[in-house]
Protein backbone atom coordinates (compact mmCIF):
# COMPACT_ATOMS: atom_id res chain seq x y z
CA UNK A 1 0.00 0.00 0.00
CA UNK A 2 1.28 3.64 -0.87
CA UNK A 3 0.82 6.24 1.34
CA UNK A 4 -1.50 7.94 -1.19
CA UNK A 5 -3.68 5.10 -1.07
CA UNK A 6 -3.14 5.13 3.21
CA UNK A 7 -4.43 8.70 3.68
CA UNK A 8 -7.46 8.62 1.09
CA UNK A 9 -8.44 5.69 3.27
CA UNK A 10 -7.87 7.38 6.54
CA UNK A 11 -9.57 10.45 5.10
CA UNK A 12 -12.46 8.41 4.21
CA UNK A 13 -12.21 6.79 7.78
CA UNK A 14 -12.44 10.13 9.62
CA UNK A 15 -15.18 11.17 7.39
CA UNK A 16 -17.25 8.33 8.10
CA UNK A 17 -16.48 8.42 11.46
CA UNK A 18 -17.47 12.29 11.36
CA UNK A 19 -20.88 11.45 9.95
CA UNK A 20 -21.62 9.69 13.44
CA UNK A 21 -20.46 12.47 15.72
CA UNK A 22 -19.82 16.26 15.74
CA UNK A 23 -15.97 17.01 15.73
CA UNK A 24 -16.39 18.39 18.94
CA UNK A 25 -17.98 14.85 20.08
CA UNK A 26 -15.15 13.12 18.24
CA UNK A 27 -12.32 15.36 19.56
CA UNK A 28 -13.68 15.10 23.40
CA UNK A 29 -13.55 11.18 23.01
CA UNK A 30 -10.06 10.88 21.56
CA UNK A 31 -8.29 13.22 22.99
CA UNK A 32 -7.45 14.77 19.50
CA UNK A 33 -8.37 18.71 18.85
CA UNK A 34 -11.20 19.18 16.63
CA UNK A 35 -9.57 22.25 14.58
CA UNK A 36 -6.71 19.44 13.94
CA UNK A 37 -9.64 16.55 12.97
CA UNK A 38 -11.30 19.50 10.63
CA UNK A 39 -7.77 19.95 8.69
CA UNK A 40 -7.83 15.92 8.54
CA UNK A 41 -10.99 15.83 7.30
CA UNK A 42 -10.49 18.84 4.51
CA UNK A 43 -7.04 17.25 3.29
CA UNK A 44 -5.07 20.22 4.98
CA UNK A 45 -3.44 18.01 6.69
CA UNK A 46 -2.03 15.13 6.30
CA UNK A 47 -2.10 11.82 7.94
CA UNK A 48 1.18 10.69 6.98
CA UNK A 49 2.56 12.37 10.07
CA UNK A 50 0.24 11.12 12.77
CA UNK A 51 1.86 9.19 15.23
CA UNK A 52 0.80 5.54 15.79
CA UNK A 53 -0.55 6.83 19.41
CA UNK A 54 -2.96 9.51 17.57
CA UNK A 55 -4.16 6.23 15.07
CA UNK A 56 -4.89 4.70 18.02
CA UNK A 57 -6.56 7.34 19.65
CA UNK A 58 -9.07 8.30 16.99
CA UNK A 59 -9.61 4.45 15.63
CA UNK A 60 -9.23 2.52 19.29
CA UNK A 61 -10.22 -0.88 17.79
CA UNK A 62 -7.51 -0.57 15.07
CA UNK A 63 -5.37 -3.56 14.48
CA UNK A 64 -1.54 -2.88 12.75
CA UNK A 65 -0.16 -5.38 10.81
CA UNK A 66 3.58 -5.06 10.45
CA UNK A 67 5.49 -7.20 7.58
CA UNK A 68 7.07 -8.83 10.24
CA UNK A 69 3.23 -10.79 11.53
CA UNK A 70 3.41 -8.25 14.85
CA UNK A 71 0.54 -6.62 15.60
CA UNK A 72 0.02 -3.44 17.08
CA UNK A 73 -3.43 -3.15 18.86
CA UNK A 74 -5.51 -0.10 19.78
CA UNK A 75 -6.69 0.85 23.32
CA UNK A 76 -10.50 1.16 23.16
CA UNK A 77 -10.93 2.21 25.98
CA UNK A 78 -11.74 5.37 24.19
CA UNK A 79 -15.86 4.87 24.75
CA UNK A 80 -16.11 4.67 20.76
CA UNK A 81 -18.08 2.01 19.82
CA UNK A 82 -17.38 -1.01 17.19
CA UNK A 83 -14.76 0.81 14.75
CA UNK A 84 -15.22 1.96 11.25
CA UNK A 85 -15.37 -0.91 8.68
CA UNK A 86 -12.73 0.71 6.61
CA UNK A 87 -10.07 -1.93 5.83
CA UNK A 88 -6.75 0.28 4.71
CA UNK A 89 -5.75 -2.77 1.97
CA UNK A 90 -4.59 -4.63 4.60
CA UNK A 91 -1.86 -2.13 6.40
CA UNK A 92 -4.64 -1.17 9.34
CA UNK A 93 -7.21 -4.39 9.69
CA UNK A 94 -10.29 -3.25 11.86
CA UNK A 95 -11.59 -5.72 14.28
CA UNK A 96 -14.95 -5.70 14.75
CA UNK A 97 -14.61 -9.37 16.29
CA UNK A 98 -12.24 -8.17 18.95
CA UNK A 99 -14.66 -5.12 19.96
CA UNK A 100 -17.55 -7.49 20.93
CA UNK A 101 -15.19 -9.92 22.79
CA UNK A 102 -14.17 -6.97 24.65
CA UNK A 103 -17.76 -5.89 25.36
CA UNK A 104 -18.91 -9.51 26.88
CA UNK A 105 -15.25 -9.51 28.81
CA UNK A 106 -16.67 -6.00 30.33
CA UNK A 107 -19.90 -7.22 31.10
CA UNK A 108 -18.84 -9.83 32.49
CA UNK A 109 -16.68 -7.96 35.23
CA UNK A 110 -19.15 -5.77 35.43
CA UNK A 111 -21.56 -5.61 38.78
CA UNK A 112 -24.80 -5.96 36.51
CA UNK A 113 -26.72 -8.70 38.00
CA UNK A 114 -26.93 -12.38 35.78
CA UNK A 115 -29.99 -11.92 34.29
CA UNK A 116 -28.71 -8.57 32.78
CA UNK A 117 -25.39 -10.02 31.73
CA UNK A 118 -27.82 -12.86 29.94
CA UNK A 119 -29.48 -10.02 28.29
CA UNK A 120 -26.46 -7.88 26.96
CA UNK A 121 -24.58 -11.42 26.37
CA UNK A 122 -27.79 -12.26 23.84
CA UNK A 123 -27.41 -9.24 21.68
CA UNK A 124 -23.93 -8.83 21.59
CA UNK A 125 -23.96 -12.27 19.93
CA UNK A 126 -26.79 -11.59 17.60
CA UNK A 127 -25.28 -8.72 16.50
CA UNK A 128 -22.32 -10.20 15.73
CA UNK A 129 -23.91 -12.98 14.00
CA UNK A 130 -25.49 -9.96 12.05
CA UNK A 131 -29.04 -10.48 13.24
CA UNK A 132 -30.98 -7.26 14.32
CA UNK A 133 -30.82 -7.26 17.68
Amino acid sequence: MTVENFEKDFIGAIRTRLSEMTEREMGKRSGVASSYLNSLKNGKKLPRALSVETLLKLFPNAQISLNSGDTITGNASSNYGPAVGNNFGGSVVMNPTAAFDEIITAVMASDLDSESKVKVFNIVNQIKQGKKA
